[in-house]
């Protein structure tokens, strides 16, 4: 197999692409591409989950926003791919994140840091996990447009709220003085708008045009500043559960 060509199969794969799909794209047989990978360490593991390890409802509501805000995830055929895209100088977000994978599923992922860019992938193969995002969440083709909680807030258990704010924090969430979060999905906007206010919270919630830019509307959900540090604190309380190094300014990169 020529050196340029195991290149690029080497990182079709590690962004998830099968060996069937690579047999196709290649024609190469799925005998020769193992070979290839396995020798080099990187043939994924079965490593099949048929339940959760730990039904703990605020690390799983914490992983399903941070996933609302910056995941993906799609079928190649049988195989189920899920991707959360962040950057790859977010070293300790990325430990986070995998520290509540194994928590909830008893599972990691393999991350894959882009050499030209500050793009990261976290990307996990997982039936069980593909089907288990979508008991929680709603979302049509276009999913950053169309995103949001599959029921009403008021049906979920409390720790799963208070996770999934956390999660959206620390994936689109800007938290300094004042708190904003920016989306185009109207629906999720309405989340946590709805969210905030079963809190006692007093948001904002306003809308910003954009179509003459060819781009989709936003929607900025926000606190005023004495709110912010109200939001920071609880935040910040949530996150000691999972290591004194956790902070909001900490995994946001703000420190």
């Amino acid at each position: 197999m020529h050196e340029m060509i195991l290149e690029k199969i080497i990182k079709d794969y590690k962004n998830g692409d099968s060996l069937k799909k690579l047999k196709t794209k290649y024609d190469y047989s799925i005998g020769n591409l193992y070979y290839h990978l396995n020798k080099r360490s990187l043939m994924r593991k079965n490593n099949i989950i048929k339940f959760l390890k730990n039904n703990d409802q605020l690390s799983i509501g914490i992983l399903i926003g941070i996933w609302m805000g910056d995941g993906s995830k799609f079928k190649d055929k049988w195989s189920y791919v899920i991707k959360i895209h962040l950057d790859k100088r977010d070293t300790l977000l990325i430990n986070f994140i995998k520290n509540i994978l194994l928590i909830v599923f008893g599972k990691t992922c393999r991350v894959v840091l882009e050499e030209e860019s500050n793009r990261g992938i976290m990307i996990m193969n997982s039936k069980f996990i593909y089907d288990f995002i979508d008991k929680y969440t709603a979302y049509k083709e276009n999913k950053t447009l169309t995103i949001k909680l599959k029921r009403n807030i008021n049906q979920y258990n409390n720790d799963f709220i208070r996770g999934v704010m956390v999660g959206l924090t620390l994936s689109d969430g800007y938290i300094k003085d004042r708190f904003v979060f920016n989306t185009i999905s109207k629906r999720l906007a309405s989340n946590v708008y709805n969210i905030f206010k079963k809190y006692s919270y007093n948001p904002a919630i306003s809308h910003q045009p954009r179509k003459k830019y060819g781009w989709y509307d936003l929607q900025r959900v926000s606190l005023n500043k004495k709110e912010t540090l109200l939001f920071r604190s609880v935040i910040n309380d949530i996150l000691t559960k999972y290591g004194s190094s956790y902070t909001i300014d900490s995994l946001k990169r703000y420190a």
